[in-house]
């Protein structure tokens, strides 16, 4: 469901009051070279304005910056055999280590502790911190299922899967299944995604 020319849409709808924490694009860049080596992170990271100097985790970045980012570490993915909407939820994926890794990524896994539900229930809040765009909303569903619905998420559908797919990995203990929901999909910034684990 997404594709370069959504990412593009979606760069063009950032403003300087979209805000993103620097954890993002640390998780992003150090998956990178994980995948593709420092060499070619290095010369994606010269491309990118936030990325030249030494990043802070804690402080706050463009979204625009980080989109930047994505759109150059998923082309430099595809070239290595990726279609882009994998390439996008590799990058998302990856970001989520960083994030597990920070304070309010901790706060999120020990609520997860009495549950699923009551983990994800922490996402739309920890996220408002994270960044300063979008909506987000959890609902439970059934004992093992839960509904994300996303508003102006600039990252994107296959990116949000990525991360999300990493957090069902660590708060649920398993991989389960994410989906899209087709009927609430509003090209490329408002989309649905159901879990079930």
């Amino acid at each position: 469901m997404d594709s370069t020319l959504n990412l593009q849409a979606r760069l063009k709808r950032c403003r300087p009051a979209h805000l993103l924490m620097g954890v993002f694009f640390q998780g992003t860049v150090e998956h990178l070279e994980r995948l593709i080596g420092s060499e070619v992170t290095d010369e994606l990271r010269a491309q990118v304005k936030s990325t030249q100097t030494p990043l802070s985790p804690v402080l706050f970045y463009p979204a625009s910056d980080y989109l930047r980012l994505l759109q150059l570490g998923a082309q430099a993915l595809v070239a290595r055999g990726r279609s882009f909407p994998v390439a996008m939820e590799e990058l998302g994926y990856g970001s989520a280590e960083a994030l597990f890794a920070s304070s309010m990524g901790k706060m999120l896994l020990a609520a997860a502790e009495k549950g699923p539900h009551e983990g994800f229930s922490e996402v739309p809040a920890v996220t408002k911190m994270l960044a300063h765009f979008g909506e987000r909303e959890y609902q439970r569903v059934a004992e093992a299922r839960g509904r994300f619905i996303f508003r102006g998420a600039l990252q994107g559908p296959s990116w949000t899967i990525g991360l999300l797919r990493a957090g069902l990995e660590r708060i649920a203990g398993r991989a389960g299944t994410l989906e899209v929901d087709p009927a609430a999909f509003i090209p490329y910034l408002d989309f649905t995604v159901e879990l079930h684990w």
